[in-house]
């Protein structure tokens, strides 16, 4: 290798470092110094500065050589220190923890590496929002599954997901199936069906208008998204003090006027906070401190300025939500809504607070969902916009379950925006109109609900005139009373029904009683409140399997299922399983052969599967089973297989009159089984019906049909909370009039 400097420099810094050479050297000088014909002195001179200096540079060797032991004896003696416990203190801001098998993606030999990405990721917040992201550390975490990496923001897990390092992932943006050969999987970011597909299907994929991403921007939209929800978290005091730094000069005349005369830094933060945590850029930082410096004028709380500092942002704000069209969808508040809220503010001045009525607030929430559900259906994002003094209450109520729905106030509506409005969100009076137009001006609301995929359930009844074979059924049931809970309360008491249970349905019934009706009105209202009613499907998803314990009318229900279906003009198959009862498949065939029915028998799991897949064609498939002991181990090892042996819905048919502990543990015990449904037999021959109620309470069993008659054509009917309230209200001896009223109906 070459040598940099000067040639006397190199020639005396290699001969200075060996010093044996040195010596050499001296050596032949002075054996020179001796021959005949050579100069003595000049040689001699040479032969003893060459040696001196040989001396001297072991010498200098030595020492050094010497002091390096020392210091590694030292070293090897001296104590172990530990690490400064204030380090465990010390928390990652952002972390990415990938697993073993994910370790390829940060050195990609093909693409974008995944730390390339996270490089992006930050400039582009920076531009977009305004906002500096921390340094992201990237961990390996050996527990973790191989393919799974974990977000943690501030070392909290945020969002985990799985993905395949050397595949594709496909998504539909219609929201179709994917036909492509692949691994079925589930986005982990928006939740999305998807697939991963090899390299070689990318073409294909593209071809059909597939979206398709490679696993380290899926990881990187993650991870984008997972930080847009935390931003106001991650701007800390210090990086607010930095932004404020580094604004020009012409800015610093303001910033000192400001802070800390009127607003600490720490007030500044807290305002930045708030923008962030809506996704409102705060890279037009001198417009917010302008607005900020205005508002303090006249108040110091927080959020009052963080309002006016969104209206100063409005132009910013309508651009951000205007779709390609150029229009800014809206989807307003109706005036009743807007009174509601605002009628609902209690507090002055800085110190005020939202006090609306659970009851309120769950019919508000239900209504925002349905309407945003409908707009989704036609292809739109819309706003939701209030008027200023409500929005960031409505604002605190949205979040909770739509927190990508923007929420803004008609001061954030830029003056030369272009608006589309798309509807309002409805109150309940306008459902109630809808209602009424359908049922008649005497329809009421007994009960609104939200479903599991958030919309929302109306249930109402139109209460028309009995057939009133006492004074003492119309007064309990066609009438209007100003307070029915006294009527309800005796009612509880006939049918033995335990305070627990009674307690809740007065208090639903009490809850809905906002005027005069019929108690048969307030009690169907307060038992679709606290109960669940879903009668079985026409035609179900899959094949329904009667189960119970003895003597609970199986079979004769799997006929009056199968009677019921074929009024209808439906195809039904039916499958017996029953061989253990003498003469329980004989009953069984002599009831299929009256309906002219075809019957199949299956002794095990495997003749059950077979059957089933032998019926695949019929609407609706019913399998009778054997009566089941539910506290006999052995009874449960016999029908446990023939749960199994194919997808199918077990439902519990369970006798009325029965006592109501025993009933509670036997509906517990089936639905621990799967049962989701109970059908409820012989209520014809029972006088009290708590058992009914304490069975679907205690198990969380549905309420789906009942059987008030021994007639096969006409005995099983879907019950609903209007008809559950008729049954129950009437006196004992009254109760045979309330079941000929739920037949008719």
């Amino acid at each position: 290798a070459g040598i940099s400097g000067s040639a006397n420099k190199a020639v005396f810094g290699q001969l200075s470092g060996y010093p044996a050479a040195l010596g050499l050297s001296s050596f032949l000088m002075g054996a020179l110094a001796l021959m005949p014909g050579i100069p003595l002195l000049p040689f001699l001179f040479l032969a003893g500065a060459c040696g001196t200096t040989a001396w001297l540079v072991a010498q200098r060797q030595t020492a050094e050589n010497n002091a390096e032991a020392a210091e590694a004896k030292q070293a090897e003696q001296a104590p172990v220190t530990e690490e400064p416990i204030s380090t465990a203190l010390q928390i990652d801001q952002i972390r990415l923890e990938l697993g073993y098998g994910l370790l390829s993606m940060i050195s990609a030999g093909k693409g974008q590496r995944l730390t390339d990405q996270i490089k992006a990721l930050r400039r582009q917040l920076a531009s977009d929002m305004g906002f500096i992201l921390p340094a992201v550390r990237i961990q390996d975490n050996m527990q973790l599954p191989a393919n799974t990496y974990v977000v943690r923001i501030k070392e909290i897990e945020a969002g985990r997901g799985d993905i395949r390092p050397n595949m594709l992932l496909v998504m539909d943006p219609r929201g179709d199936p994917i036909d492509l050969a692949g691994e079925d999987t589930t986005e982990p970011t928006f939740g999305l069906a998807a697939k991963w597909v090899t390299e070689s299907n990318k073409e294909e994929a593209l071809f059909r208008g597939y979206t398709v991403v490679d696993p380290a921007t899926v990881v990187t939209t993650h991870l984008t998204e997972t930080v847009k929800d935390g931003m106001s978290e991650l701007l800390s005091y210090a990086e607010t003090q930095r932004l404020l730094d580094e604004l020009n000069s012409q800015q610093q005349k303001l910033i000192a006027d400001l802070i800390p005369a009127q607003i600490t830094v720490g007030g500044v933060q807290r305002v930045l906070q708030n923008l962030l945590a809506e996704r409102v850029s705060v890279r037009d930082l001198p417009t917010i401190l302008e607005a900020v410096h205005e508002s303090c004028a006249i108040t110091r709380n927080v959020a009052t300025i963080t309002e006016h500092v969104r209206t100063r942002l409005a132009r910013q704000l309508s651009d951000g939500n205007t779709n390609a069209e150029g229009f800014v969808p809206i989807l307003s508040l109706t005036p009743a809504w807007e009174q509601a809220f605002g009628e609902s503010l209690i507090g002055e001045k800085d110190d005020v607070q939202l006090a609306m009525a659970p009851s309120k607030l769950q019919e508000f929430i239900g209504a925002i969902r349905q309407a945003f559900d409908q707009q989704a259906i036609s292809g739109e994002s819309p706003i939701l916009l209030t008027s200023p003094g409500i929005r960031p209450f409505v604002r605190s109520i949205v979040e909770r379950f739509r927190p990508q729905t923007v929420v803004l106030s008609q001061n954030e509506i830029h003056p030369k925006a272009r608006i589309r409005t798309l509807g309002a969100v409805p109150t309940m009076s306008q459902v109630m109109v809808q209602v009424r137009e359908q049922l008649g001006a005497d329809a009421i609301i007994l009960s609104t609900q939200t479903d599991p995929d958030g919309h929302v359930r109306v249930t109402a009844a139109a209460d028309g005139p009995l057939e009133p074979d006492s004074g003492d059924q119309a007064a309990h049931n066609g009438q209007p009373t100003a307070d029915p809970l006294p009527d309800i309360r005796r009612a509880l008491v006939a049918h033995g029904i335990d305070d627990t249970i009674g307690d809740l349905l007065l208090e639903a019934a009490h809850s809905r009683n906002g005027a005069a009706v019929p108690p048969a009105v307030a009690f169907a209202a307060a038992l679709d409140n606290c109960f669940t009613f879903d009668p079985l499907p026409d035609k179900p998803d899959q094949p329904v399997m009667l189960v119970g314990p003895p003597g609970a009318g199986k079979t004769v229900t799997v006929a009056k299922l199968a009677a019921r279906a074929r009024l209808a003009g439906l195809s039904v198959r039916v499958i017996g399983t029953d061989t253990v009862k003498a003469g329980g498949f004989t009953q069984l065939q002599q009831l299929t052969d009256a309906l002219e029915i075809g019957l199949r028998k299956a002794e095990d799991a495997e003749e059950l599967r077979t059957a089933i897949a032998g019926s695949a064609g019929g609407d609706l498939v019913i399998i009778d089973s054997f009566g089941v002991n539910p506290f006999e181990s052995d009874d449960i090892d016999r029908l446990t297989p023939l749960l199994k042996a194919a997808p199918l819905e077990p439902v519990l048919v369970m006798p009325a009159g029965l006592d109501t502990v025993d009933a509670a543990e036997i509906a517990t015990a089936f639905a621990g089984l799967g049962c989701r449904r109970a059908v409820i037999t012989r209520l014809d021959l029972a006088r009290r019906f708590g058992s009914l109620l304490a069975a679907a309470h205690h198990s969380g069993l549905a309420l789906c049909d009942v059987s008030v008659s021994p007639n096969i054509g006409a005995g099983l009917r879907s019950l609903n909370p209007v008809g559950l309230a008729r049954l129950l209200l009437p006196p004992a001896h009254s109760s045979g009039n309330a079941r000929r009223e739920a037949e008719n109906r």
